[in-house]
């Protein structure tokens, strides 16, 4: 028997369909609208940051510019402005610290055996330089100052660890080197003009001068009497490791103002009137480049070169941005530190000399200064070494001391948006090469190799006061972010106008306005003042 579904049964099965409302809208329809009013919501918000951002980013891209445009225009040299009167202030007394290389056993020298030096000293002398003769010139269209400069050397026995007067020092006899060498080279006195000079003043390879001659000159018989006879070869008859620059003038110096391009302020154009020298064996080499040692080329970053001409060594020498670092007075200020580049000269052939007093060409890590110092056919063999023997096996010949490489390297603090030099420890070590003369054998004895003895070690530590970095620092950089563009703070000004150095013979000196410091060891002709009390004057480079 089958039984029958209950309609009641099959009528609860079927779902009436639901009558929307008037007031009660779809939910697929409240969806569409939450997403409108979201991408209404979102489009009003990203135009509204649009309209805000977008000043911003282009204030933020020409932020840099304007701040750069600031800086540029403050570091130039123009008539008239703080810069310019700063730059030609004459400069505070700055320090000038040099060790010497005693020799002790010269007579075991001339028997063949090995050198054995003691270092003696600090000497401090204190340095005044001012400019003399500033004018304005143009050098090819590009403004430019033209100036020349006096030193004066003044002793401090209160620093110094001796009196220079009374102290003495056996090292090589420069004048007889320089006849040696200029004969080994082909030109200078004749073998009877060197008879004739050894048999009057009997001269040796070795003298004991005290340390106040051996520095800033003293009269030489041999000197005195190539002179008497032979004046057009031996103009001279006073020799000094460091002569011919107390109370002297210097120049004439032109450098780039930066009116055209402020990059290129303090940057050498002509030495004593010419733009090249004639001093090495290519055009290249002859080329002066490079700006005064005090100012770098600004906007250094990491990895970034910069060139110092240097007037001793008669050619540039390069730096390298190596890495971010701050100065000891003031840790607040950020800089670059600049350290010598030694491989910067890809052949040493490049700087080799004219006129030679030595090897043709210098080995990697020497300078020959022998024509920068004395330029003639008779000059000294000196050569110049940044910061000390970068040949290892002549390196390991003279042992005096252990090598510090923190104190021993070359290397500057620069605050690298305007290139001032706010720290440097420079260092300098002259030598003077001794090589046999087959006509002056008897000099030499049992000397058989060449060799490059030391004779003084130059140390220059320069460091801005914290008052002076602390007001460098507010200059630039609370300028640079509280955007305090509209007028330049008068203080600010003369601190971004901080005169370049008068040449790069005073590679770092300072003006009292704005950072103490010591002197720089470059200075290539210098005599002591007690020598010079006839205020006489000489001009060189």
């Amino acid at each position: 028997m089958h039984e029958t579904a209950s309609p009641s049964k099959h009528t609860s099965l079927k779902r009436e369909p639901k009558v929307m409302s008037a007031e009660t809208p779809p939910v697929l329809f409240q969806g569409e609208m939450n997403v409108k009013k979201r991408i209404t919501l979102i489009s009003t918000i990203a135009v509204f940051f649009m309209l805000i951002a977008l000043p911003c980013l282009v204030m933020l891209l020409l932020f840099e510019r304007i701040v750069d445009t600031k800086i540029s225009e403050s570091i130039k040299l123009q008539n008239g402005s703080a810069a310019f009167k700063s730059w030609k202030t004459k400069s505070s007394p700055s320090k000038f610290a040099v060790y010497l290389y005693n020799l002790t056993n010269p007579d075991q020298v001339l028997a063949g055996e090995r050198p054995n030096l003691t270092v003696i000293g600090p000497y401090v002398y204190w340095k005044e330089v001012r400019k003399l003769n500033i004018s304005w010139t143009s050098v090819d269209g590009t403004p430019a100052i033209s100036y020349l400069k006096r030193s004066i050397y003044i002793f401090d026995p209160i620093l110094s660890s001796g009196n220079p007067k009374l102290d003495k020092i056996i090292s090589a006899n420069l004048p007889i080197l320089a006849i040696s060498a200029a004969n080994n080279a082909g030109r200078g006195p004749s073998s009877g003009t060197i008879e004739m000079i050894k048999f009057f003043s009997s001269p040796k390879i070795f003298t004991r001068q005290s340390v106040d001659g051996f520095l800033w000159g003293y009269e030489d018989t041999t000197l005195c009497l190539c002179r008497m006879f032979f004046p057009e070869i031996c103009p001279i008859d006073r020799v000094g490791l460091l002569s011919n620059s107390n109370n002297t003038m210097k120049g004439p110096y032109v450098i780039d103002s930066g009116i055209n391009n402020s990059t290129n302020t303090g940057s050498f154009i002509t030495i004593k009137g010419s733009r090249s020298l004639n001093i090495w064996s290519t055009e290249k080499a002859n080329a002066i480049h490079g700006t005064d040692g005090f100012r770098l080329a600004r906007n250094i970053q990491l990895s970034d070169s910069r060139e110092i001409f240097v007037t001793l060594l008669c050619q540039p020498i390069t730096l390298n941005a190596t890495k971010i670092s701050r100065p000891k007075a003031f840790t607040e200020l950020e800089v670059v530190e600049m350290e010598l580049d030694t491989d910067s000269r890809t052949l040493k052939e490049t700087y080799c000399p004219l006129k030679v007093s030595g090897p043709p060409c210098p080995p990697k890590g020497y300078y020959d200064i022998s024509q920068c110092s004395v330029p003639g056919d008779v000059s000294p063999p000196v050569f110049a070494s940044l910061p000390r023997f970068m040949d290892k096996p002549i390196d390991n010949a003279f042992i005096v001391r252990e090598v510090d490489q923190t104190r021993d390297k070359f290397r500057l603090l620069a605050e690298p948006k305007t290139g001032i030099v706010v720290e440097a420890h420079v260092r300098l070590l002259v030598n003077v090469h001794i090589q046999r003369s087959p006509h002056m054998t008897d000099l030499f004895m049992n000397i058989s190799d060449p060799m490059y003895l030391p004779m003084a070690w130059f140390e220059n530590d320069i460091e801005g006061s914290s008052k002076d970095l602390k007001q460098l620092h507010d200059a630039l950089y609370r300028i640079y972010c509280c955007l305090c563009l509209t007028r330049q703070n008068p203080s600010v000004q003369s601190l971004l106008l901080d005169p370049p150095a008068d040449s790069a013979v005073d590679l770092f000196t300072k003006n009292s306005d704005t950072m103490s410091s010591k002197i720089s060891p470059w200075s290539n002709s210098v005599h002591s003042k007690s020598e010079n009390q006839d205020g006489s004057e000489t001009n060189s480079l």
